[in-house]
């Protein structure tokens, strides 16, 4: 497990769009290929690399760990609540991430398949003029919500800044420690829709003092799959829903004292994204005149309290006070 994006992976580049880790990072895949099939075919010695079940990179440490399974390398989870505040929310008037729970107003946002603001911005050229994805070879190179969400692009700020009324979004205070995570996020809203299904986008971030973010771990979930061993299940308009996130990002990152954490909750409404149209019909099955506006609230109180919970690493140790 690297630090790349899908076409990075090929490569072993140490880099993801803007964001670049130290040399440590660097893999020659194919070398560590060759030297695989000499060992599978040709009786040659074993990699040295790959000295354990699994080999994973600490981003914020820059280092190589190795682990027997995946469940060894987390150690507990730590709950962020979701807080809101009266009045307006967006990126600039975010709610509250905290590890005590308190009763707070709920957050309630749109959803609307017509919304153009994320398709304007997915018509915007990226800052660097970069692809965020080697894969991409042909220029110009765009703002892009699905690139995002499968973490290429991970420095961009466009997709929680243009957050204003069709999402919500939570800050902690600063961190007065660092903080090593070490897994996939999961993350248990109370929901209320008045329609039967609806999109949401989650983005777990980490905020630095200088201004700029990393994007930590994403989520993306059509609501009416959202267990998929009991089956297609629609939400019961206005009735108050457990919804549960666990499709996020594994990761592994030590975040240093003074950096926050940011999540935001939101609708897609990319155009490289299927468009739901809230009705419950059959996915791809939609009737082109049929689409219906999902509102959304978010609930923080009582026995519907909206949780984060976050994975921290076994090797982490909190500093000697």
């Amino acid at each position: 497990l690297g630090p790349w994006d899908h076409g990075g992976a090929f490569g072993g580049e140490p880099s993801v769009g803007e964001l670049t880790f130290a040399p440590a990072a660097a893999v020659d895949m194919t070398e560590l290929m060759i030297e695989w099939w000499r060992w599978a075919m040709c009786d040659g010695p074993f990699p040295a690399f790959l000295r354990d079940h699994v080999v994973y990179y600490v981003t914020g440490v820059e280092e190589w760990r190795w682990a027997p399974d995946l469940a060894a390398i987390t150690d507990h989870t730590v709950d962020w609540y979701l807080q809101g505040h009266d009045g307006p929310h967006s990126g600039a008037h975010p709610g509250w991430l905290t590890t005590t729970a308190v009763d707070s107003p709920a957050f309630a946002f749109v959803c609307d398949p017509d919304n153009r603001t994320t398709l304007e911005l997915e018509r915007q050229p990226r800052p660097s003029a970069q692809p965020s994805n080697p894969i991409v070879v042909l220029p110009p190179y765009h703002l892009n919500l699905a690139d995002h969400l499968s973490g290429g692009d991970p420095t961009t700020r466009a997709f929680v800044a243009s957050i204003d009324g069709f999402g919500a979004v939570y800050t902690s205070e600063v961190l007065s420690e660092a903080v090593e995570f070490a897994g996939r996020p999961r993350l248990d809203l109370w929901l209320t829709v008045d329609q039967p299904d609806v999109d949401l986008a989650a983005m777990l971030y980490e905020l630095r003092p200088d201004g700029t973010s990393i994007l930590l771990s994403p989520a993306l979930q059509r609501l009416r799959h959202r267990d998929t061993s009991k089956g297609v299940q629609f939400l019961e308009p206005g009735v108050p829903t457990p919804v549960t996130l666990k499709n996020f990002h594994w990761f592994a990152r030590r975040v240093p004292a003074g950096s926050r954490l940011q999540l935001a909750v939101r609708h897609t409404g990319s155009i490289h994204l299927d468009r739901n149209h809230h009705t419950g019909r059959p996915d791809g099955m939609e009737k082109p005149d049929d689409v219906r506006v999902a509102n959304v609230t978010i609930l923080h109180s009582g026995d519907h309290r909206s949780v984060l919970r976050l994975p921290i690493a076994s090797t982490w140790q909190p500093p000697e006070s």
